[in-house]
């Protein structure tokens, strides 16, 4: 009784490999319609097509009935070719998510740095008038301490005096701005404001 089963299937297999084979051609038309229908993209369609073609090549012992043959492929390339929609629909997805992050990263960086600015900008410009032209021409137009000496018709010691006073004070200033769950960070200033050489 085994010997005859084992028979039966090995038949079968060969029939089905040789009906898979006569109708190749009106598989892969079925497949590649399928695919299509559901990809709308003839490049992805004809490769979608192509794996239901392969996996149903591989996957022919488990067909029971020959008759069902084109039908089976039909099944096989809808499902490949709805696990294909989902798999890039799923790409998509994640490239908007990112695009929308970059973005928002983008934009929460420009609104920082502004508030940043603007502090900045409002305690210099509270800082006494013989401290904030010198800050303003040593740290911010990053002239040389002899150039803001010659246009205030100041010393140079004079001029660096009141840059490290006036940065001083500035430092103090920034660090009082803060809010109280802010730490100030004394580095802020000096990135914003080069030292003059």
């Amino acid at each position: 009784m085994t010997d005859n089963l084992v028979q039966d299937m090995l038949n079968l297999n060969v029939r089905l490999e040789r009906k898979f084979g006569e109708t190749i051609d009106q598989s892969w038309a079925l497949a590649y319609h399928v695919t299509l229908s559901i990809l709308r993209n003839r490049e992805d369609a004809e490769d979608v097509a192509q794996d239901a073609l392969v996996k149903a090549c591989l996957a022919l012992g488990s067909l029971r009935n020959e008759e069902c043959m084109l039908g089976w492929i039909a099944c096989i390339a809808k499902r490949l070719a709805l696990n294909h929609l989902r798999a890039e629909r799923r790409r998509e997805r994640h490239r908007e998510t990112s695009w929308r992050h970059d973005c928002f990263s983008n934009v929460m960086d420009e609104i920082l740095e502004q508030e940043r600015s603007d502090r900045l900008w409002a305690q210099i410009n509270s800082l006494p008038e013989m401290f904030r032209g010198v800050l303003i021409l040593v740290s911010i137009e990053e002239r040389s301490v002899a150039e803001a000496a010659s246009m205030l018709n100041l010393p140079e010691g004079t001029v660096k005096s009141r840059l490290l006073r006036a940065r001083t004070r500035l430092k103090r200033l920034l660090s009082e701005s803060l809010p109280a769950n802010c730490s100030g960070n004394p580095r802020v200033v000096r990135r914003n404001l080069p030292i003059a050489s």
